[in-house]
């Protein structure tokens, strides 16, 4: 009784300790690193009272323990506190599993399963069950599990599920891949990510039944574009990251997305057509640059991009850069009406789904990092390269050069110390009442070290143009 009474108290040191780290991050947001300490101050007053009472939870959690196995010293049988124990065990389980660290989570599972507590009998044999609707219905499902190998999670198969519709599918606990195939569609790659004790029922907000997934007609999409599903994933949640934001559930519907940033090539096309069509003025707009324009035309009249003021030639297959956001939507808008498709640039969400898969690893290949897997700060000569010419930079989707080469803008909005909402699944980080925040960007480039975190975000974008910032567009499918 005196060790669950101490429970309550732990929690709401423990919430209390987490509401004053939040307003020092959001009032430590706006310092600049060279600011006086009179206006540093305040920020580390918070921080410290947050760490003082993450001590004291600390300190009531030792006494809460010591007074459990006090008990089971006196009687070893005791109910309560085997019960007591394999509650705070399952916990510390489930948050290890979930944080990828395997060690930890090996060492709770052995405790936990040393308490013999019945009600944790079918937790701890590590199973899970999966639905799958797709439209249409009769398609083949083939199972993969990641194994991870040289330190990148690479997909095994495993077996074939059978023909959609799948329900209460039973699986052990892990991420998986899903590769659906019917006859007429293209395939489609499903990551999915099985918890033990959950349902993955790919159900949307407000809804009771499986979302059915759209499998794409064969030509449907160009080799440069990725489908990823509708469904839940993992938005945030990785507390290394610059920016870390705390893990929600987001759902998204399906979209598509550009497998690469736009080259150098591909918007030289773009102001060609422009220029073709009788738009001077408008080309000579959306021609970037940050000291001199970016293009010129040669003898025929195309679009070339010029030397850099430093003399570095620029190749086509380069992903382009030095494009001020206002351009980049105008490079949306008429690609839109070029393929009479609804392109834009992608949202926060979009490109962290993309780009993370469903499982809430770290990396885009994994969760391990390595200075060969992206194209970030190398010796010599800072410059980007061909756009996804590094086949490890590769989500599960399919998505390149997420963890280096360019960062990439979005049309989502955010301001410093600001965390957006996340409403029946949706996150809120659009619309007119966001007008003033700076737009988001995010990923890193080749000019930031090899880390390559995928929850990282920037939030104090002003509006202009860089030299390491890219984007790509998306589309609902």
């Amino acid at each position: 009784a005196q060790a669950k009474a101490k429970l309550p108290a732990m929690e709401r040191m423990r919430t209390a300790a987490n509401a004053v780290e939040e307003q020092a991050r959001v009032l430590g947001a706006h310092l600049k690193a060279n600011d006086p300490v009179d206006l540093k101050r305040p920020t580390w007053t918070l921080e410290e009272a947050a760490a003082k009472q993450r001590q004291d939870a600390d300190l009531e959690e030792i006494a809460m323990l010591s007074l459990v196995h006090g008990a089971l010293n006196r009687d070893p049988n005791l109910p309560e506190g085997r019960e007591m124990l394999a509650d705070y065990y399952a916990a510390k389980h489930r948050a290890a599993e979930r944080a990828h660290d395997a060690p930890s989570a090996e060492r709770w599972e052995v405790l936990l399963r040393a308490q013999g507590v019945a009600k944790y009998q079918h937790y701890l044999q590590g199973r899970g069950t999966l639905d799958l609707i797709t439209r249409p219905a009769n398609a083949q499902v083939d199972l993969y599990s990641f194994r991870e190998q040289d330190r990148i999670l690479v997909p095994t198969f495993q077996r074939t599920l059978g023909t959609t519709p799948l329900l209460d599918v039973e699986l052990p606990i892990g991420s998986y891949l899903l590769k659906i195939r019917a006859q007429g569609r293209m395939e489609v790659t499903y990551p999915v990510v099985i918890r033990r004790d959950e349902h993955w029922h790919g159900r949307a907000p407000g809804t009771s039944a499986p979302f059915p997934i759209d499998l794409p007609k064969l030509g449907t999409l160009a080799d440069d574009e990725i489908y990823v599903p509708a469904g839940w994933f993992e938005f945030g949640g990785d507390p290394v990251s610059l920016n870390p934001w705390p893990a929600r559930q987001v759902w998204l519907d399906p979209y598509v997305i550009h497998r690469t940033h736009i080259t150098t090539a591909r918007y030289g096309a773009f102001l060609d057509a422009l220029y073709r069509d009788g738009l001077h003025d408008l080309c000579q707009q959306a021609n970037p640059g940050i000291r001199q324009p970016y293009f010129g035309r040669d003898a025929s009249g195309r679009h070339l991009p010029v030397p850099d003021p430093d003399g570095d030639l620029i190749e086509p297959g380069w992903p382009m850069v030095e494009v001020h956001p206002d351009q980049m939507d105008l490079y949306a808008r008429w690609f839109s009406e070029t393929t009479g498709q609804t392109w834009r640039l992608p949202s926060h969400a979009e490109w962290e789904k993309a780009a993370r898969g469903v499982d809430g690893r770290w990396f885009p290949w994994g969760n391990k990092a390595d200075p060969t897997f992206s194209h970030n700060r190398k010796e010599g000569r800072l410059l980007p390269i061909d756009a996804g010419s590094t086949p490890t930079d590769c989500s599960v989707y399919g998505l390149m050069d997420a963890g280096g080469n360019l960062s990439d803008l979005t049309r989502s909005r955010g301001k410093r110390g600001w965390v957006p909402p996340v409403v029946d699944g949706k996150v809120l980080d659009e619309g007119a009442d966001l007008a003033g925040h700076n737009r988001i960007f995010v990923g890193y480039s080749f000019l930031t070290p090899a880390n390559g975190r995928i929850c990282t975000r920037w939030l104090s974008l002003s509006s202009q143009p860089h030299s390491w910032i890219g984007f790509r567009l998306s589309r609902p499918l």
